[in-house]
C-alpha cells in the first residue's frame, strides 16, 4: 500500500545473477534488442543481457551467449571491466 492508500502488486524475482553486455560496431554504433516486458505490457529497447547460467563458470562466457542468442553477432569482444 502507497503512502496515499493505494494498494498495488510487488514483484520480486530471485536470481543467480545478471550479465549485461553493451557490443559496439567498429563504426560506433550500439546494437540494442527489443524485448517485451510483461510487467510494463510493451517493449522496451535494451542491451542484450539474460541471467547467469551455472553451466558456464565466467559471467563473460554468459555475456557472449546471450549477444549471440539476441542479436547474432559473435564473441568477438574486446572487454573493458
Amino acid at each position: 500500500m502507497t503512502k496515499s492508500g493505494t494498494v498495488g502488486e510487488y514483484h520480486y524475482v530471485h536470481s543467480r545473477g545478471a550479465t549485461l553486455i553493451i557490443p559496439q560496431l567498429p563504426d560506433g554504433t550500439f546494437i540494442l534488442v527489443r524485448q517485451f516486458r510483461y510487467l510494463l505490457q510493451r517493449e522496451s529497447l535494451e542491451f542484450p543481457c539474460g541471467g547467469i547460467n551455472p553451466q558456464w563458470a565466467e559471467p563473460l562466457e554468459n555475456a557472449h551467449k546471450e549477444l549471440l542468442e539476441e542479436t547474432g553477432y559473435s564473441r568477438q569482444i574486446n572487454c573493458d571491466l
